[in-house]
């Protein structure tokens, strides 16, 4: 498959980008409803799996009428749940659990993905100490999650003889067993190692020491170590005994980093009840980077993490349509009791969810992305220009991206995220507006490209100090696109952006955090300008309760201007990241009204912001799926919000494409009103999704 993300066979200038198509999935035998049995149990009670069943699995697994099942042959503690005679195998199962549950669902026509903890195996990282993963002091690298009560996993390196030992597993599991896939599990973008073997490792490859500090070009360097030196070159070998076991499956890891040698790619999309844009970005974000491969997006089907609490059907069937609508795979997590037996309750509500997959599948396969806007990332970018992020609240470049994604789905334009390195190949003449929400690291090539394609005509959006280094972390001679000019950061405690009165915005003043000083150009038009602080507050002077404006001044902080044919807008602040994290709509108009001024979508949705539209071409028609993730009221930071039931919206599709016919999923025909060189459909009581078809004939020149 070409990494040219353009649909040749589409009407003439549709702006059309090829998604992962489930029909030319790699992993057919594992379907799109997938199921995982977490099986990470430990020793230390009685009760322990003292029930379990592997005639009641299959039987839980059957009846809940997925593809295929997530079956573990080593957890995280280092148990094997297979017949292995040389590893450690689990006390409380004497029998072959994954040999019997493989052999059960096998019978029943239902695949099976063999999972294998890597980075993870505590029992072995307490008896082997040389084998952990660890930190520049020494210590070993432990899980350190923000929640109470959360395991405390131990990272393991497979640059020492634990790697050998891992092998030495899998090799034994692939002589006996046939199966369908193989996840390797904490694998990839894994924390720094000072083993004395990646250490040595290191000076061998670069005749130095390891810097104690990774920051800018050393984590570069780094990162380019861990990616072919440990990553790569264990990958490699895993690779090379499924061959050597005539196993021709895919494989996979779910850890980042890299994805050339996975046959498909797998990510996590729950919302945690916190972030119901979380999901959608992710979708979107993993099928960029997937290629063209198949994507997996996993949800929990407890409401907090391995909580054993149910999650509101409703969410769970929004969490599967959502995936669905995505072109992908969908997996539910869930984790049997601790005697081992299965929560068929919960399963009964699991089997409801998974039916608005079989909807939504057929619909959407096969299609390809419509999308006049790219929203531009980079997963390395993100690595060298991080933030301390939590479960809960993205920070670095990530908090950019999620504040972009959000705006671009409430404004309901027909858009997608690519990847800085698949821009390097794309073919952007048909894409009307780049975002770069904050990407600080793009190599010399990618930045020509966009200079290039802004010249004949295109619109760039831009934040604060992207395109400032290249992927190297080192700073370009020609920064910013060559498009701005750029001084130190406001000294300010917080900067006041005033936008322009033209607007018409009911704000006064925006107020923001980290600041580019813009050097002043007469080519520019400024949007917003610079209002530093009426004064700085010091433990003994203040103005009032908090820092306020003060002196307005000229200096433009938000601008747009001309590059050859085409525009960019750039903002010397964080804008999308300010405009996630105050959730105020005045950003969002500000830009639409912007952006309005040289772009017109070809079809938008005109919605509340809680409906997410996804627009994919078919041959003779346009398909659209709205997905409504209308939830509860929020009751504070830290609590929990879910979606308990659907409440109804209206949404009206608008398309400047000559439309000949409107049906809803069943094939109803749904009344077209054409007015002023627009076709609008009116779609009434959204449930959980609704789903629209426009037959089309032809594009017009646009």
């Amino acid at each position: 498959m070409t990494r040219r993300m353009l649909l040749g066979a589409a009407p003439a200038l549709l702006p059309v980008f090829r998604g992962a198509a489930l029909t030319a999935a790699k992993t057919p035998a594992l379907g799109y409803k997938r199921m995982i049995l977490d099986y990470h149990f430990s020793e230390f009670s009685p009760e322990i799996l003292s029930r379990y069943s592997a005639e009641a699995i299959v039987r839980s697994i059957v009846d809940l009428g997925v593809d295929s099942l997530l079956l573990y042959a080593k957890d995280h503690w280092g148990h094997c749940y297979f017949a292995t005679q040389r590893f450690k195998r689990h006390p409380a199962v004497p029998t072959d659990l994954f040999g019997d549950v493989l052999q059960g669902l096998h019978e029943r026509g239902i695949g099976v993905n063999a999972y294998y903890s890597l980075g993870w195996d505590e029992i072995s990282a307490r008896q082997h100490p040389d084998w952990v993963l660890r930190d520049a002091q020494g210590a070993p690298v432990k899980l350190n999650y923000p929640l109470p009560n959360y395991a405390r996993w131990t990272f393991l390196c497979t640059s020492t003889a634990y790697g050998q030992y891992s092998l030495d597993e899998l090799d034994e599991l692939m002589g006996r067993y046939r199966f369908e896939a193989l996840f390797l599990d904490i694998f990839g973008a894994l924390p720094a190692c000072y083993c004395e073997a990646c250490r040595k490792l290191w000076r061998s490859r670069t005749g130095g020491q390891l810097p104690g500090t990774l920051r800018g070009p050393d984590l570069a360097r780094y990162i380019d170590f861990q990616t072919a030196e440990i990553f790569g070159a264990y990958y490699d070998r895993v690779l090379a005994l499924l061959k050597r076991h005539n196993l021709n499956i895919p494989a996979t890891h779910n850890a980042g980093l890299e994805y050339t040698r996975d046959g498909y790619v797998a990510s996590e999309i729950d919302p945690y009840g916190a972030d119901f844009f979380r999901s959608g970005l992710e979708a979107k974000l993993w099928r960029a980077r997937a290629a063209g491969k198949d994507v997996e997006l996993i949800c929990h089907r407890t409401n907090g993490l391995f909580d054993f609490t149910l999650k509101p059907t409703a969410e769970l069937r929004w969490e599967v349509a959502t995936a669905a609508a995505h072109q992908a795979a969908v997996m539910f997590v869930d984790q049997p009791f601790a005697d081992g037996r299965i929560d068929l309750p919960a399963y009964r509500e699991l089997r409801k969810a998974f039916t608005a997959a079989d909807d939504l599948h057929p619909f959407v396969t096969g299609g390809s992305t419509v999308a006049e806007i790219l929203i531009v990332s980079s997963e390395r970018s993100e690595r060298l220009n991080s933030g301390d992020s939590t479960l809960f609240r993205p920070a670095g470049e990530r908090a950019d991206l999620s504040g972009a994604y959000k705006m671009f789905a409430e404004l309901h334009y027909p858009f997608d995220l690519m990847t800085v390195e698949h821009l390097a190949e794309a073919n952007l003449d048909r894409v009307k507006v780049l975002v770069f929400p904050y990407v600080r690291c793009i190599d010399a090539a990618v930045i020509a490209k966009v200079r290039a394609w802004v010249a004949a005509g295109g619109t760039l959006v831009f934040t604060y100090r992207t395109a400032e280094w290249d992927q190297q972390a080192l700073p370009h001679q020609q920064k910013y696109f060559g498009l701005v000019r750029l001084g130190a950061d406001n000294p300010d405690q917080v900067t006041f952006v005033r936008p322009a009165a033209a607007f018409g915005l009911p704000d006064s003043y925006l107020r923001v955090r980290e600041t580019a000083l813009l050097e002043e150009d007469e080519h520019f038009a400024a949007l917003g300008t610079l209002t530093h602080p009426a004064l700085k507050v010091t433990e003994q002077e203040w103005v009032t309760h908090n820092v306020i404006p003060g002196q307005d001044t000229s200096r433009p902080v938000l601008v747009t201007g001309a590059h050859g044919k085409g525009r960019f807008i750039y903002s010397g602040f964080r804008f999308f990241r300010e405009s996630r994290e105050q959730g105020l709509p005045v950003y969002r108009r500000l830009l639409d009204q912007e952006l309005r001024k040289v772009y017109e979508p070809i079809l938008h949705v005109e919605a509340p912001g809680v409906v997410d539209a996804l627009y994919y071409f078919h041959p003779g028609e346009i398909r659209v799926v709205l997905l409504n993730s209308a939830s509860d009221r929020p009751a504070g930071e830290g609590n929990h919000v879910n979606i308990e039931e659907f409440l109804p919206v209206t949404a009206e599709l608008r398309s400047r494409l000559p439309v000949s016919g409107v049906f809803d999923l069943q094939g109803k025909p749904l009344a077209v009103q054409r007015s002023r060189g627009f076709s609008t459909v009116r779609v009434t009581a959204i449930g959980a999704y609704a789903c629209v078809r426009l037959v089309v004939g032809r594009s017009p020149r646009i």
